[in-house]
């Protein structure tokens, strides 16, 4: 029997990216057992997700120590080790592949619900005649945001429709659509994606969601790029290429100085700003009336083999070996 540790940091989006690999993990070796230790905020999703054995939240690293050795490697996963983006041929599904071990194309985020949060977006999409639009506005990186004034004029050019706004509660409202913000739980606000006609908004978790559902979406895209993390079938990718990004947009201090000003001042960065409200807008009813990107595949395929690492200044950093570390190292790392 084999085990597997996990130590993981990142956000709910990232952890959603990562579980294509963990599927592949699971269905190589059924008898693998995979525990994790990473932050409460994944709590609702590792609680339905049958490929986890066992898990903890920081700071308790009790589901390692009652099954991991103190020279045992764990795995801690972390694509935003390998920087630059553009100099990487891969997407991040594979880039997590590769760094648990299985196979570079491994499919698409996987999300499970419980029945009562299924039921509980079920009964919400039949409220508004299963006419809802999924409404992602706001971001928590400033550098992701679009102007408000332009969401509303997008909500006002779309009828027949309901938006319906998820997100954090501290996220700008726009007027026009419900505002679900804070409103329900985590799971809650996945089941009105799951059983809405269509996501419109930024790059970030609910895109993921979107597609772990199989639901169309329209995705604005500014400091990142579709190429590394979005998806081709069932998606409008908004995305206008300018000098300096796509760029980090996860420190703030890494950014251009123009971009810190601008977000500074709550207002868009350029590679935001330049797109317009009419393009989202016509976006968004060419998808509502069942436009299909032409691409066959959902993500990006990965270059098979050591190709893509040729012309990579950082030449297999996605390999496994590059992100363990031993039990007992993470251990003095607590107790720092």
């Amino acid at each position: 029997m084999r085990k597997l540790g996990i130590y993981y940091f990142l956000g709910i989006g990232d952890w959603i990216l990562l579980t294509p690999a963990l599927v592949q993990v699971k269905k190589r070796s059924p008898s693998t057992k995979i525990f994790v230790v990473t932050n409460r905020l994944l709590a609702p999703l590792l609680k339905n997700d049958k490929n986890i054995e066992g898990y903890s939240f920081l700071p308790d690293y009790s589901v390692f120590t009652e099954n991991f050795r103190e020279d045992d490697f764990i795995t801690a996963p972390n694509y935003t080790s390998i920087r630059p983006w553009e100099s990487c041929k891969r997407h991040v599904v594979n880039i997590y592949a590769r760094i648990l071990g299985v196979d570079s194309c491994v499919g698409f985020p996987v999300i499970r619900l419980q029945k009562k949060d299924d039921a509980f977006g079920r009964a919400f999409s039949e409220k508004f005649k299963k006419r809802v639009i999924v409404l992602y506005a706001d971001s928590s990186y400033p550098v992701k945001r679009w102007d408000e004034k332009r969401w509303e004029e997008v909500v006002r050019k779309i009828k027949g429709y309901l938006f319906v706004q998820v997100g954090d509660k501290s996220h700008t409202s726009i007027k026009g659509a419900i505002n679900m913000l804070g409103r329900t739980s985590l799971t809650e606000a996945f089941a009105i994606v799951k059983h809405a006609r269509l996501l419109v908004g930024v790059d970030g978790v609910f895109s993921h969601v979107a597609k772990a559902f199989d639901v169309p979406r329209v995705i604005l895209w500014g400091p990142n790029h579709p190429q590394f993390i979005g998806y081709n079938t069932d998606s409008t990718n908004i995305f206008k290429k300018i000098r300096c990004n796509p760029c980090w947009s996860s420190d703030f201090y890494l950014l251009p100085e123009i971009c810190q000003s601008r977000c500074l001042n709550k207002k868009p960065c350029k590679c935001m700003s330049i797109i317009e409200a009419s393009e989202v807008a016509d976006a968004v009813e060419k998808m509502l009336g069942g436009y299909r990107d032409a691409m066959p595949q959902g993500v990006v395929p990965a270059l098979e083999g050591e190709r893509a690492c040729v012309s990579c200044r950082l030449r297999n950093k996605c390999l496994p070996d590059f992100f363990k570390v031993r039990f007992r190292d993470l251990l003095l790392l607590r107790d720092l």
